[in-house]
Protein backbone atom coordinates (compact mmCIF):
# COMPACT_ATOMS: atom_id res chain seq x y z
CA UNK A 1 0.00 0.00 0.00
CA UNK A 2 2.56 2.52 1.07
CA UNK A 3 5.08 4.00 -1.29
CA UNK A 4 8.29 5.66 -0.17
CA UNK A 5 8.32 9.10 1.42
CA UNK A 6 8.60 12.11 -0.80
CA UNK A 7 10.52 15.05 0.70
CA UNK A 8 7.31 16.96 1.25
CA UNK A 9 8.10 19.62 -1.39
CA UNK A 10 5.83 18.15 -4.33
CA UNK A 11 -5.06 34.70 21.40
CA UNK A 12 -5.12 38.03 21.42
CA UNK A 13 -7.24 40.67 19.68
CA UNK A 14 -4.15 42.66 18.76
CA UNK A 15 -3.21 42.81 15.09
CA UNK A 16 0.30 44.13 15.75
CA UNK A 17 2.84 42.36 13.58
CA UNK A 18 5.77 40.58 15.15
CA UNK A 19 8.99 42.19 13.97
CA UNK A 20 10.47 38.76 13.44
CA UNK A 21 7.77 37.92 10.91
CA UNK A 22 8.19 41.21 9.08
CA UNK A 23 11.95 40.83 9.05
CA UNK A 24 11.62 37.37 7.54
CA UNK A 25 9.06 38.25 4.90
CA UNK A 26 11.58 37.52 2.18
CA UNK A 27 13.44 34.76 4.02
CA UNK A 28 12.49 31.54 5.77
CA UNK A 29 9.93 31.66 8.59
CA UNK A 30 11.46 30.60 11.86
CA UNK A 31 14.64 28.62 12.35
CA UNK A 32 13.16 25.14 11.89
CA UNK A 33 12.83 23.25 8.64
CA UNK A 34 10.47 20.40 9.43
CA UNK A 35 10.71 17.49 7.06
CA UNK A 36 7.07 16.60 6.51
CA UNK A 37 6.91 13.49 4.31
CA UNK A 38 4.15 12.71 1.87
CA UNK A 39 3.18 9.03 1.66
CA UNK A 40 1.65 7.97 -1.64
CA UNK A 41 -0.55 5.01 -2.48
CA UNK A 42 1.70 2.43 -4.11
CA UNK A 43 1.25 1.63 -7.77
CA UNK A 44 1.67 -2.02 -6.80
CA UNK A 45 -1.93 -1.89 -5.48
CA UNK A 46 -3.86 -1.41 -8.75
CA UNK A 47 -7.27 -1.93 -7.11
CA UNK A 48 -6.86 1.32 -5.23
CA UNK A 49 -7.99 -0.09 -1.88
CA UNK A 50 -6.32 -2.04 0.91
CA UNK A 51 -7.52 -3.42 4.25
CA UNK A 52 -5.08 -3.72 7.15
CA UNK A 53 -4.79 -2.98 10.86
CA UNK A 54 -3.30 0.07 12.50
CA UNK A 55 -0.80 -2.18 14.29
CA UNK A 56 0.49 -3.67 11.05
CA UNK A 57 0.69 -0.24 9.46
CA UNK A 58 2.86 1.16 12.24
CA UNK A 59 5.22 -1.80 11.93
CA UNK A 60 6.01 -0.96 8.33
CA UNK A 61 9.39 0.57 7.70
CA UNK A 62 8.00 3.89 6.45
CA UNK A 63 6.18 4.64 9.70
CA UNK A 64 8.48 3.28 12.39
CA UNK A 65 8.23 6.71 13.96
CA UNK A 66 4.42 6.71 14.46
CA UNK A 67 4.43 10.13 16.08
CA UNK A 68 5.98 11.73 13.01
CA UNK A 69 3.63 14.16 11.21
CA UNK A 70 3.00 13.23 7.59
CA UNK A 71 0.39 13.55 4.89
CA UNK A 72 -0.95 11.07 2.35
CA UNK A 73 -2.59 11.26 -1.06
CA UNK A 74 -5.35 8.77 -0.16
CA UNK A 75 -8.26 8.31 2.26
CA UNK A 76 -8.06 6.52 5.63
CA UNK A 77 -11.07 5.03 7.40
CA UNK A 78 -10.33 3.47 10.80
CA UNK A 79 -12.59 1.53 13.14
CA UNK A 80 -10.95 1.50 16.60
CA UNK A 81 -11.10 -2.05 17.98
CA UNK A 82 -9.07 -1.93 21.20
CA UNK A 83 -7.07 0.31 23.49
CA UNK A 84 -7.13 4.05 23.91
CA UNK A 85 -4.96 6.68 22.33
CA UNK A 86 -4.81 9.90 20.39
CA UNK A 87 -4.53 10.97 16.79
CA UNK A 88 -3.66 14.45 15.54
CA UNK A 89 -5.47 15.52 12.38
CA UNK A 90 -4.66 18.96 10.98
CA UNK A 91 -3.18 20.05 14.32
CA UNK A 92 -6.19 19.01 16.38
CA UNK A 93 -5.81 16.13 18.85
CA UNK A 94 -8.59 13.51 18.87
CA UNK A 95 -9.00 11.06 21.75
CA UNK A 96 -9.70 7.51 20.54
CA UNK A 97 -11.32 4.47 22.13
CA UNK A 98 -13.08 1.31 20.91
CA UNK A 99 -16.19 1.95 18.85
CA UNK A 100 -14.93 5.18 17.30
CA UNK A 101 -14.51 5.78 13.59
CA UNK A 102 -11.67 7.99 12.36
CA UNK A 103 -11.60 9.51 8.88
CA UNK A 104 -8.60 11.23 7.30
CA UNK A 105 -8.89 12.97 3.93
CA UNK A 106 -6.10 13.09 1.35
CA UNK A 107 -3.76 16.00 2.01
CA UNK A 108 -4.47 16.32 5.73
CA UNK A 109 -1.48 16.52 8.05
CA UNK A 110 -1.75 13.86 10.72
CA UNK A 111 0.23 11.73 13.12
CA UNK A 112 -0.47 8.71 15.28
CA UNK A 113 0.02 8.72 19.04
CA UNK A 114 2.53 6.55 20.85
CA UNK A 115 0.05 4.19 22.52
CA UNK A 116 1.11 0.62 21.55
CA UNK A 117 -2.12 -0.87 22.93
CA UNK A 118 -4.25 1.05 20.44
CA UNK A 119 -5.42 -0.90 17.39
CA UNK A 120 -7.98 -0.45 14.65
CA UNK A 121 -9.27 -2.02 11.47
CA UNK A 122 -8.27 0.26 8.62
CA UNK A 123 -9.31 0.75 5.01
CA UNK A 124 -7.18 2.99 2.82
CA UNK A 125 -8.25 3.93 -0.70
CA UNK A 126 -7.47 6.28 -3.56
CA UNK A 127 -9.83 9.22 -4.19
CA UNK A 128 -10.87 7.85 -7.59
CA UNK A 129 -12.02 4.54 -6.07
CA UNK A 130 -15.34 6.13 -5.10
CA UNK A 131 -17.54 8.01 -7.54
CA UNK A 132 -19.19 10.11 -4.84
CA UNK A 133 -17.45 12.54 -2.49
CA UNK A 134 -16.88 11.44 1.10
CA UNK A 135 -18.46 13.64 3.79
CA UNK A 136 -17.40 12.19 7.13
CA UNK A 137 -16.40 13.77 10.41
CA UNK A 138 -12.77 13.28 11.54
CA UNK A 139 -14.06 11.32 14.53
CA UNK A 140 -17.48 9.80 15.19
CA UNK A 141 -19.18 7.07 17.20
CA UNK A 142 -21.85 5.26 15.15
CA UNK A 143 -24.51 3.20 16.98
CA UNK A 144 -23.65 -0.46 17.72
CA UNK A 145 -25.68 -1.85 14.82
CA UNK A 146 -23.84 0.42 12.36
CA UNK A 147 -20.49 -0.57 13.86
CA UNK A 148 -21.34 -4.24 13.38
CA UNK A 149 -22.32 -3.57 9.78
CA UNK A 150 -19.10 -1.60 9.23
CA UNK A 151 -17.00 -4.46 10.63
CA UNK A 152 -18.75 -6.93 8.30
CA UNK A 153 -18.18 -4.68 5.29
CA UNK A 154 -14.50 -4.28 6.14
CA UNK A 155 -14.23 -8.06 6.33
CA UNK A 156 -15.92 -8.31 2.94
CA UNK A 157 -13.49 -5.79 1.46
CA UNK A 158 -10.55 -7.75 2.86
CA UNK A 159 -11.82 -11.04 1.41
CA UNK A 160 -12.60 -9.64 -2.02
CA UNK A 161 -9.33 -7.70 -2.35
CA UNK A 162 -7.39 -10.82 -1.33
CA UNK A 163 -8.82 -12.92 -4.19
CA UNK A 164 -9.37 -10.21 -6.79
CA UNK A 165 -7.47 -10.38 -10.06
CA UNK A 166 -8.38 -6.79 -10.91
CA UNK A 167 -11.24 -7.45 -13.31
CA UNK A 168 -14.10 -5.01 -13.92
CA UNK A 169 -16.60 -7.04 -11.87
CA UNK A 170 -14.27 -7.26 -8.89
CA UNK A 171 -13.52 -3.54 -9.05
CA UNK A 172 -17.24 -2.80 -9.14
CA UNK A 173 -17.83 -5.05 -6.14
CA UNK A 174 -15.02 -3.42 -4.18
CA UNK A 175 -16.40 0.01 -5.03
CA UNK A 176 -19.89 -1.01 -3.90
CA UNK A 177 -18.60 -2.45 -0.62
CA UNK A 178 -16.54 0.66 0.01
CA UNK A 179 -19.48 2.97 -0.72
CA UNK A 180 -21.66 0.89 1.61
CA UNK A 181 -19.00 1.20 4.33
CA UNK A 182 -18.94 4.99 4.03
CA UNK A 183 -22.75 5.11 4.19
CA UNK A 184 -22.76 2.80 7.21
CA UNK A 185 -20.57 5.10 9.30
CA UNK A 186 -22.08 8.38 8.10
CA UNK A 187 -24.43 10.24 10.39
CA UNK A 188 -28.01 9.05 10.47
CA UNK A 189 -29.50 12.34 9.28
CA UNK A 190 -31.38 12.30 6.03
CA UNK A 191 -30.29 14.80 3.38
CA UNK A 192 -32.01 18.18 3.66
CA UNK A 193 -32.00 21.43 1.74
CA UNK A 194 -29.99 23.05 4.55
CA UNK A 195 -27.39 20.28 4.60
CA UNK A 196 -27.11 20.40 0.82
CA UNK A 197 -26.38 24.14 1.00
CA UNK A 198 -23.65 23.59 3.59
CA UNK A 199 -22.07 20.80 1.52
CA UNK A 200 -22.09 23.00 -1.58
CA UNK A 201 -20.69 25.92 0.42
CA UNK A 202 -17.75 23.85 1.68
CA UNK A 203 -17.10 22.61 -1.85
CA UNK A 204 -17.09 26.20 -3.12
CA UNK A 205 -14.75 27.30 -0.33
CA UNK A 206 -12.42 24.43 -1.19
CA UNK A 207 -12.27 25.64 -4.80
CA UNK A 208 -12.11 29.38 -4.22
CA UNK A 209 -10.49 30.17 -0.86
CA UNK A 210 -7.19 31.03 -2.60
CA UNK A 211 -9.01 33.76 -4.54
CA UNK A 212 -11.67 35.23 -2.25
CA UNK A 213 -12.57 35.42 1.42
CA UNK A 214 -15.78 37.40 0.86
CA UNK A 215 -19.04 35.81 2.05
CA UNK A 216 -20.93 37.70 -0.66
CA UNK A 217 -18.87 36.00 -3.37
CA UNK A 218 -19.84 32.54 -2.08
CA UNK A 219 -23.48 33.53 -1.64
CA UNK A 220 -23.49 34.56 -5.30
CA UNK A 221 -22.02 31.22 -6.33
CA UNK A 222 -24.68 29.39 -4.29
CA UNK A 223 -27.47 31.75 -5.39
CA UNK A 224 -28.57 32.67 -1.91
CA UNK A 225 -28.29 35.72 0.32
CA UNK A 226 -25.37 36.25 2.70
CA UNK A 227 -27.88 36.26 5.56
CA UNK A 228 -29.28 32.86 4.52
CA UNK A 229 -25.81 31.37 4.14
CA UNK A 230 -24.66 32.65 7.53
CA UNK A 231 -27.85 31.46 9.25
CA UNK A 232 -27.48 27.93 7.89
CA UNK A 233 -23.79 27.84 8.87
CA UNK A 234 -24.53 28.89 12.43
CA UNK A 235 -27.39 26.37 12.72
CA UNK A 236 -25.35 23.50 11.24
CA UNK A 237 -21.85 24.21 12.57
CA UNK A 238 -22.10 26.87 15.26
CA UNK A 239 -19.92 29.31 13.31
CA UNK A 240 -20.58 32.01 10.74
CA UNK A 241 -19.97 31.71 7.02
CA UNK A 242 -17.11 34.19 7.38
CA UNK A 243 -15.51 32.00 10.03
CA UNK A 244 -15.83 28.90 7.82
CA UNK A 245 -13.87 30.68 5.10
CA UNK A 246 -11.27 32.05 7.50
CA UNK A 247 -10.80 28.66 9.16
CA UNK A 248 -10.12 27.06 5.77
CA UNK A 249 -7.55 29.71 4.87
CA UNK A 250 -5.91 29.33 8.28
CA UNK A 251 -5.79 25.55 7.90
CA UNK A 252 -4.06 25.84 4.53
CA UNK A 253 -1.59 28.32 5.97
CA UNK A 254 -0.77 25.92 8.81
CA UNK A 255 -0.36 23.02 6.40
CA UNK A 256 2.05 25.04 4.29
CA UNK A 257 3.99 26.19 7.33
CA UNK A 258 4.31 22.60 8.53
CA UNK A 259 5.14 21.26 5.10
CA UNK A 260 7.96 23.47 3.92
CA UNK A 261 10.29 26.26 4.94
CA UNK A 262 8.30 28.84 3.03
CA UNK A 263 8.61 32.62 2.95
CA UNK A 264 5.83 34.85 4.25
CA UNK A 265 5.69 36.58 0.88
CA UNK A 266 5.30 33.31 -1.05
CA UNK A 267 2.73 31.93 1.37
CA UNK A 268 0.72 35.16 1.33
CA UNK A 269 0.64 35.10 -2.44
CA UNK A 270 -0.53 31.49 -2.58
CA UNK A 271 -3.40 32.29 -0.24
CA UNK A 272 -4.57 35.40 -2.07
CA UNK A 273 -3.17 38.14 0.17
CA UNK A 274 -1.83 41.22 -1.58
CA UNK A 275 0.87 41.89 1.03
CA UNK A 276 2.80 39.72 3.53
CA UNK A 277 1.81 42.13 6.32
CA UNK A 278 -1.87 41.56 5.49
CA UNK A 279 -1.39 37.80 5.82
CA UNK A 280 0.48 38.07 9.13
CA UNK A 281 -2.31 40.27 10.54
CA UNK A 282 -4.91 37.74 9.39
CA UNK A 283 -3.03 34.77 10.83
CA UNK A 284 -2.56 36.47 14.19
CA UNK A 285 -6.17 37.67 14.39
CA UNK A 286 -7.68 34.28 13.57
CA UNK A 287 -5.24 32.00 15.40
CA UNK A 288 -3.84 34.16 18.17
CA UNK A 289 -0.21 33.59 17.16
CA UNK A 290 2.17 34.62 14.41
CA UNK A 291 3.19 32.31 11.54
CA UNK A 292 6.68 32.06 12.98
CA UNK A 293 5.32 31.28 16.42
CA UNK A 294 3.16 28.49 15.00
CA UNK A 295 6.08 26.92 13.15
CA UNK A 296 8.31 27.06 16.22
CA UNK A 297 5.57 25.45 18.34
CA UNK A 298 4.93 22.45 16.08
CA UNK A 299 8.66 21.91 15.53
CA UNK A 300 9.30 21.33 19.24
Amino acid sequence: MMGSFADGRSVGPSEAIDEGDLGQSMVRIGQHKPDLPTVRFATSRPLGVEVLTLGSLLQRAELRGPGRPHRTDFHHLLLVTKGRGTHDIDFECHALEPGMVVYIRPGQVHRFGHEPQLDASMVVFRPETLREAVHLEPRSRPPPERLALAAALIDGLARESAVSEGGARSRALLGALLQALVLAVEGGEEPSESKDLIVRFHAAVEREFHRTREVAAYAAILRCSTRTLTRHCIEAEGRSAKRVIEDRVLLEARRLLAHDSVTVAALAGQLGFSEPTQFVKFFRRVSGETPGGFRDRIAR
